[in-house]
């Protein structure tokens, strides 16, 4: 039973407690087909966006192939031009080298001609400037009778100073003397005549004769200067034969000959001598054909080639997939 003070103390229930209770699971939809809304609202927005930004990356990868197309035509007609500037400087080299034979076959006849042109002539070297007069066939002639002792007819055609300056100092070394005779046979009695006779001297000076050599043969004769002073401090017997040849007598009898002065050089260092090496002329026939292109084949093999490959490979693995 209850009492009038425990009715009292009981909880009051407001009076619309049934009614919030019912609407409670209706505002909870409520809520969810809102928050549904506002995702459905947001996926569609970002529909909207995605379908705008593929637009736009379909049409910079078609220009992206557009591109690559077009570098990729460049590419071409750039290796094209490429082979066909190879194939010309490969000819060009070629005519080149043909134009070297050529000019060195002419320089080589041209040298024998002028040699030959010389084959009548003979240097006198060491005669004091001035002696001679104003005569310089009759000096000549009278030094082939007393100093030679010859008497026949020299037929002497020219005599003459070497075309160089005059020196003008009495310590500086005359000028040769070039003597043109008529006849080869007359050239070589004086000459030899005057290598039996050795020690031949006008006005206290002892003078030379030689062979009317080239100015390609006296320069490298020339080259043995100073290794034929070693030579004759040693008493070593040499000669120069021509046209630029060494000639070494060895102790035992033997000879010895080196053909240059480039192999001399390296053959007299077993006999103890030192000599400076000359150096050698470049041979442009040898490095044109190391320089240029052999053959298609080895145009394959080449620096550039090998790049513009790299870079088509390098556009070919950008370039996008059409199945994408």
């Amino acid at each position: 039973q209850f009492t009038k003070d425990s009715i009292l103390m009981m909880p009051r229930v407001p009076r619309n407690a049934s009614k919030t209770h019912d609407q409670e699971p209706l505002r909870e939809t409520s809520s969810d087909a809102s928050g549904m809304a506002e995702i459905l609202k947001e996926l569609r927005a970002f529909r909207t966006e995605t379908s705008g930004n593929f637009e736009i990356l379909r049409k910079e990868i078609s220009d992206l192939k557009t591109e690559i197309a077009d570098v990729k035509e460049r590419m071409d007609i750039a290796e094209q031009r490429l082979s066909e500037n190879e194939d010309n400087e490969r000819n060009t080299t070629k005519v080149m080298i043909h134009m070297l034979q050529v000019q060195n076959q002419l320089k080589e006849k041209c040298e024998d001609l002028e040699s030959r042109s010389r084959r009548n002539n003979l240097r006198i070297y060491s005669v004091p400037e001035k002696i001679e007069g104003n005569n310089m066939i009759k000096f000549v002639t009278n030094l082939f009778v007393e100093q030679l002792e010859l008497d026949a007819e020299f037929q002497i055609e020219r005599a003459h100073r070497a075309p160089a300056s005059r020196p003008l100092e009495q310590s500086e070394r005359p000028r040769s003397i070039v003597v043109q005779f008529r006849s080869y046979v007359t050239k070589q009695t004086v000459l030899k005549a005057a290598w039996t006779k050795r020690n031949i001297q006008v006005s206290g000076s002892r003078i030379f004769f030689d062979e009317d050599f080239t100015p390609a043969v006296y320069k490298e004769r020339g080259k043995y200067k100073e290794v034929r002073k070693i030579l004759r401090e040693r008493k070593i017997k040499h000669h120069i034969l021509f046209p630029a040849k060494l000639k070494i007598f060895l102790e035992d009898g033997k000879v010895k000959v080196f053909d240059n002065p480039v192999a001399a050089a390296h053959g007299l260092r077993d006999f103890g001598i030192k000599m400076k090496s000359p150096a050698e002329e470049p041979n442009l026939e040898t490095i044109l054909r190391a320089a240029g292109w052999h053959t298609v084949s080895s145009r394959k093999m080449t620096p550039t080639t090998e790049m513009i490959d790299a870079v088509k490979s390098l556009l070919q693995s950008k370039e996008p997939d059409n199945d994408h």
